[in-house]
This record gives C-alpha cells, sequence and structure tokens, in this order.
C-alpha cells in the first residue's frame, strides 16, 4: 500500500471515530436508565412509574434519538412525535412521524409545525414532555406568523443564506416569523416538566440558536432581526410582507418571543462539536500520531477555511506523527 493511500485511510478512521464519539442516539443512551422501580432516569432527573411521558424528537437525528428512547423506555412513552428530513434513513418507529424539508421550508415543514403545536398543546396538565433536539429543525418545524405566507418567510431564509448569514443570524430573523421557535412551544405546553435533550450544530451551544430555540428564552427582538437584514444589505430584497411583519413588531403592535426562562424547562446538551473533536483525538492517538488542535470554533465561507487550514499545516512544519484537527461550522 503506498504512503499516501495508508495516510488518507488513517484519516479516515480518525474522521469515522469524531463521527462515532457524537453519535446522537448513543449520548442519548447515555443519559437514560430504569430504574429498579421503573422510573425513567433522564440526565439524573427521575421520572416516577405511572406518570405520562411524552417524546417530541425534531431535526437531523431526531429518529436515530427517538428509535433510542422507544427501546429504553418502551410503554413509558405514552405518546410520540418525530419530525425529520425527507429522505433521510428509514422510519421504524412506534411514534408518529413526519417528514419535511430542508434546509429550505415547503409546505411539508409548514404542516410540521402545525403538528408540532398541536402536540405539545394538547399534552394534558401535568406529566413530562422529552423534547430531543438537533440541527436542521429550523427548517423542518416552520409554522409562519399570522398574516405570514410560507412562500414569504421561505424566500427570506432563502436569501439569507445566499447573503451568508451565520446560523444565529438566520434564526434571530426565523424567530421573529414562525410561532412555534424562541420559546414559543414551551409557552404553549401543559406539561408540568420539560427536559430537552440537546445535540448541538452551533458554536458555543446556545440554545436559544440551536433548532431556533423552540423552548429556549430569546434575548433577539425585532429591532434585531430588522438590523440583521439591513447589515446584510437584504432588507429591500425581502418579501414585503415580512418588512411589514418586522415593522409592526419594532414598533410594539407583535408581541416579542419569550425573553426569560420557563421554570419547567431544563435543557441538556449530550453531545457538540468538542464531543466529535475529542473523539478524533482518541482516534488519532490510536493511529500512533500526536493530535493537535487547531480550532474548535471554526467558522466562515468552507472554502477559505480550507485553504486557511492549509496554511496552518504548511507553516506549522508538524512531523507526520501529528495530526492537525479543527471542528466548527463552515
Amino acid at each position: 500500500m503506498s504512503g499516501a493511500r495508508a495516510a488518507r485511510e488513517s484519516l479516515e478512521r480518525i474522521f469515522r471515530a469524531g463521527v462515532a464519539a457524537a453519535d446522537p442516539a448513543a449520548a442519548l443512551r447515555s443519559r437514560l436508565a430504569i430504574r429498579a422501580d421503573s422510573a425513567l432516569e433522564v440526565d439524573g432527573e427521575v421520572l416516577p412509574a405511572g406518570s405520562p411521558v411524552a417524546m417530541l424528537a425534531l431535526g437531523k437525528a431526531a429518529i436515530g434519538m427517538a428509535g433510542a428512547l422507544e427501546d429504553l423506555a418502551g410503554n413509558r412513552l405514552t405518546t410520540g412525535l418525530v419530525i425529520a428530513p425527507a429522505g433521510g434513513e428509514p422510519v421504524r418507529l412506534r411514534s408518529r412521524a413526519l417528514a419535511a424539508a430542508h434546509p429550505i421550508p415547503d409546505a411539508s415543514s409548514e404542516g410540521a409545525g402545525r403538528a408540532a403545536l398541536d402536540f405539545v398543546a394538547g399534552l394534558p396538565p401535568g406529566g413530562s414532555l422529552l423534547v430531543l433536539l438537533s440541527g436542521g429543525t429550523s427548517s423542518l418545524l416552520t409554522r409562519p406568523a399570522p398574516g405570514l405566507p410560507l412562500a414569504a418567510l421561505a424566500e427570506t431564509t432563502r436569501i439569507l443564506l445566499g447573503a451568508g448569514a451565520p446560523i444565529d443570524e438566520l434564526n434571530a430573523v426565523r424567530k421573529h416569523l414562525a410561532a412555534v421557535f424562541g420559546g414559543r412551544l414551551a409557552a404553549a405546553t401543559r406539561a408540568q416538566r420539560v427536559i430537552v435533550l440537546v445535540v448541538s450544530d452551533v458554536l458555543g451551544d446556545r440554545l436559544d440558536v440551536i433548532g431556533s430555540g423552540p423552548f429556549a428564552a430569546d434575548p433577539s427582538t425585532y429591532g434585531d432581526a430588522r438590523s440583521i437584514l439591513e447589515g446584510r444589505g437584504v432588507w429591500r430584497e425581502i418579501p414585503v410582507e415580512v418588512r411589514a411583519h418586522i415593522e409592526a413588531g419594532v414598533a410594539g403592535s407583535l408581541p416579542e418571543t419569550p425573553n426569560e426562562s420557563d421554570p419547567r424547562v431544563r435543557h441538556v446538551v449530550i453531545a457538540n462539536n468538542r464531543t466529535a473533536l475529542e473523539g478524533a483525538m482518541s482516534g488519532a492517538r490510536s493511529e500512533g500520531l500526536r493530535p493537535l488542535l487547531v480550532s474548535d470554533r471554526m467558522a466562515g465561507e468552507a472554502r477559505v477555511a480550507g485553504r486557511r487550514l492549509a496554511r496552518v499545516a504548511l507553516a506549522s512544519g508538524s512531523s507526520s506523527e501529528t495530526c492537525l484537527l479543527a471542528g466548527g461550522e463552515t
């Protein structure tokens, strides 16, 4: 085997070790247990046997996470709803499963958003709601705010993506255009407690940004949304209905998203970028290499970041025993 081929295969094994370390289903299983008294323990919090437990799984990792919870909890789950990208892994779940569009929302996303809102609002008082949240939720779960057509929201998303808006800016705008983000799902449910188990795809693990924070307090405002659109130079490009909606919010004619945490809600980040990097570092050691972490907050345009990494490698003068690692969201 040539040296180049051997090196490539070694790097692929290191990459796979990083992916495996952040596997959503495995990360979820590590936080769950069924106690001897049949109580379900979730990250140290005990849900007593006999109390109703509902599941809402959202995002790209929803199917795998939901399957892991169903396998462990069994009949402890009284009801469940799973919303995942269309065309993903096959669905073999007992819970109701819906497929929706990503990254640009369409009618399936609107239907999924309506289903999620109806699901949490329909839960009886008391009991627990387990939310399995992962990246992609902001597109999959799009229920436009009253008076806003879906096409206008989708076009705004498309324009912001084209303008290079990072995820925090994109989601700050989306939270003020949809009826399910920025803590609104938390406000809609009567569950006694809500535990949100999060696979983060956001640098810094900001709970208000991951999936546009459907159960998290939102520090952003309509004014922030307008400033982002103006700062990106697209304010005049977005649909007139969106501009009118945001201007009404800035004027105080529309309520802001909840900006205080709901005491019933607890978020737990179970896997993130750092989890994958630590797995990759372990994989590098297994290959006999010395891992060197360049960055765990890499951002920007992917092609630019790739050139930057190449320059770091060339300038470092690292020996062949060193493996440079970086992670983030480009």
